[in-house]
């Protein structure tokens, strides 16, 4: 009974936000040239995620509290402490909170998969996993905001493990590979997954259906899926990108060559499937080969398709 409460609240929240989703949809492109930033907060943090809207971003600081900035006006929103060590934050439309939290130490550390739901205030657990290995933790958590579907990838250098929450809010652990996942992305209308295996240090993309497994390309990364099409990089023998593609119902696309290979890490794809290659002091389109200053000091961080500047004086969010 406690997992139906938890997942119709889940499914709830996520369905308040596809309105202003498709809002956000149609108002793409209406953006003027000139970069705006937000200042975070005075320290320095890799822990941020911006929602489906891009009016409200998530953060956690150096103290461990998650925090919600309303970038319109600048102004927290919503503040959580003392959950336990917070590893992974994704949204859930512009509702709440996906985290990923770890608790104890040594042989007896677990990994606890909450919700925190701003218009209720609510914080839930859904899963505890473990005990894991001390090293593990969570790299990534990726939902379709319209089938409900959730997948959630933990593990080290060394092992990973894939779950999924169904629509039923069924957990359980998925065997999609025998080697090693690192990366996961998830189409938005539909539960199909993309996935990067590693075997050998070589990456092979894979997406996976109802219909089973399908590898997409050998020596590509997963870049970014906007709705239902996946972005993604083939990459040289140094593990550069030099070029990158689009994948829908079974089709890869080239859209663009890469005349100087990019490491993954400073590369981004931005809503409207625009290309972005991010230096510490600018950012520059592929496509028009067009250079933006990035005001302030630091290093420049590509991060869950956000852009943000991070340093001991502060962190900036970068608006694209």
């Amino acid at each position: 009974m406690k997992k139906v409460i938890w997942f119709l609240l889940l499914v709830t929240g996520m369905q308040i936000g596809i309105l202003s989703h498709y809002n956000h949809l149609l108002d793409r492109g209406v953006k003027g040239t000139d970069t705006a930033a937000v200042t975070l907060f005075d320290g320095q943090t890799d822990l941020m995620a911006l929602s489906a809207s891009k009016n409200l971003v998530a953060y956690v600081d150096e103290q461990n509290t998650l925090h919600v900035k309303d970038v319109t006006s600048n102004q927290e929103v919503y503040t959580l402490s003392n959950e336990g060590k917070i590893d992974y934050i994704t949204w859930i439309q512009d509702n709440g909170l996906l985290l990923g939290i770890s608790k104890g130490k040594g042989s007896n550390k677990k990994l606890v998969v909450k919700t925190a739901m701003l218009s209720t205030n609510n914080v839930r657990t859904i899963r505890t996993i473990g005990p894991v290995s001390s090293t593990s933790t969570f790299k990534q958590m990726t939902f379709s905001p319209f089938t409900n579907d959730i997948y959630i990838l933990v593990g080290n250098k060394n092992i990973s493990k894939l779950y999924h929450v169904g629509t039923s809010g069924d957990f359980k652990m998925m065997n999609v590979s025998s080697y090693y996942v690192d990366d996961i992305l998830m189409a938005s209308t539909k539960n199909e997954l993309f996935f990067e295996d590693v075997k050998q240090h070589i990456p092979y993309l894979h997406s996976r259906d109802e219909k089973g497994t399908h590898r997409i390309e050998k020596n590509a990364v997963p870049l970014r899926a906007i709705n239902d099409t996946l972005y993604y990089g083939k990459l040289d023998d140094t593990g550069d990108v030099t070029s990158i593609y689009t994948y829908e119902q079974g089709t890869s696309n080239k859209i663009i060559d890469i005349s100087q290979p990019i490491k993954p890490d400073r590369l981004l794809v931005k809503e409207d499937g625009t290309p972005i290659r991010v230096e510490d002091t600018k950012y520059i389109d592929l496509k028009t080969n067009k250079e933006t200053a990035i005001a302030g000091e630091g290093q420049a961080i590509v991060k869950n398709n956000l852009l943000f500047k991070s340093s001991p004086s502060g962190t900036t969010l970068i608006d694209l």
